[in-house]
């Protein structure tokens, strides 16, 4: 019982707990369900682009770019540009206790996009007579609590369907709605002009309701899951919409300093209520536990939505776990899937009576230097580490296994 409970530190089917919140509601009702459980702790961040990597990020932070370099870095920027994303989560209080588990979370994300132009500008230098245009430039970024609790119930001895409800509190949001600019240099004429708008907002609200399923035999995991289902976050406090404009148009340096011919203008006014929209998961996960200290199994996730949103796509897992010593659970997991394309990641827990500390590590879009982005995460949890199922007929109950 100890090995099953302490296993899902990378392998989310074997999961249950409060961190069947984040990938199955219906995973409360597994068997091997603990008494009572709860996070003191739980961190995550991650980071990434789709263009540099962390090798080009040491071997050119602080040195001198020649020819070679430039045209490295260049190189690596796809033409749609370069696009950074950030995601993170904190948890202020997650507890489980048999088939019900709650939770409050802070959740952040956001992303920049500049397009090829712009490196193009900044490595190379203006060339005379020819206009650079800006047009697909982009920003977003937005956090929000998200507090909710979830339950599930077996459906006879090994079918689990569970339900969560969360409310959404809006924090902070902001948004670079429109980023279009354009250069142009002759011998005789410096002109450009450009306009940036935005939005952003200071609060909101909203819900979201998670589904899932999960059938379980001889060892075997199999579990299906919908996570927030979601009409949005509707944001109505604060809300500022604002408009940048400028325009240069100049012989030489000396009128642009002495003439004036630099015109900028900036306004800004209270905006109407807006909406956004949350990615819709789907987690599919098969898992097996062959020994008291070995398992293995397979994993999909999918995130559909609004395309300014960062970590939208698919990725497909294979994980494997096993325990070398009673304090020690290890987990590896190699990866597939868009954008990030290959990715490795690894576990490690510290096992102290009922308290387990684990950190993660995910590499993705490559591997160790040549990887474009990194996942941190950092938790600790106490379980009472046995709990046994009972039956109560036509009440919320555990399977057996």
């Amino acid at each position: 019982m100890l090995v099953i409970i302490l296993f899902g530190l990378l392998n989310p089917a074997l999961s249950t707990g409060p961190d069947a919140l984040q990938f199955n509601p219906a995973q409360l009702a597994y068997p091997e369900r603990p008494g009572f459980s709860c996070r003191l702790l739980d961190l995550g961040l991650r980071v990434g682009n789709n263009s540099l990597s962390f090798a080009q990020y040491d071997r050119y932070t602080g040195a001198y770019l020649d020819d070679d370099a430039k045209n490295d870095i260049f190189s690596s920027i796809p033409r749609a540009g370069f696009n950074l994303r950030a995601q993170g989560s904190a948890a202020a209080v997650e507890f489980g206790w048999k088939n019900f588990a709650a939770s409050v979370r802070t959740v952040g994300s956001g992303q920049l996009t500049l397009p090829r132009e712009v490196f193009d500008l900044a490595l190379f230098g203006n060339e005379l007579g020819r206009t650079y245009q800006v047009e697909d430039a982009g920003a977003f970024g937005h956090v929000y609590l998200k507090a909710g609790a979830a339950v599930a119930t077996a459906l006879g001895r090994n079918v689990a369907v569970g339900a969560g409800a969360h409310y959404l509190r809006g924090l902070a949001y902001a948004e670079l709605r429109e980023a279009e600019a354009y250069l142009v240099t002759t011998p005789d004429v410096l002109a450009s002009d450009g306009i940036l708008a935005y939005r952003k907002a200071t609060g909101g609200s909203g819900f979201a309701v998670d589904l899932g399923v999960a059938y379980w035999t001889d060892g075997w995991r199999f579990t299906l899951a919908c996570l927030d289902i979601s009409p949005g976050i509707t944001w109505t406090d604060g809300v500022e919409e604002g408009v940048y404009a400028f325009s240069l148009d100049s012989g030489n340096a000396y009128d642009i300093r002495t003439q004036g011919l630099f015109v900028h203008s900036y306004q800004c006014q209270p905006g109407p209520e807006f909406v956004t929209f949350l990615p819709l998961r789907v987690n599919f996960a098969v898992g097996k536990a062959f020994a008291r200290w070995f398992n293995c199994g397979v994993m999909f996730q999918g995130r559909s939505g609004v395309e300014s949103y960062p970590g939208l796509g698919w990725r497909t897992a294979g994980i494997v776990e096993l325990q070398p010593w009673p304090w020690l659970p290890l987990g590896l997991e190699a990866s597939y899937g868009q954008p990030d394309g290959p990715s490795l990641g690894a576990g490690a827990g510290l096992i102290l009576g009922q308290v387990v500390i684990t950190t993660r590590l995910n590499y993705f879009s490559g591997v160790f230097q040549e990887a474009k982005g990194v996942q941190l995460g950092f938790d600790i949890s106490y379980a009472q580490l046995y709990h046994k199922s009972e039956l109560y007929p036509f009440l919320l109950h555990h399977g057996v296994e």
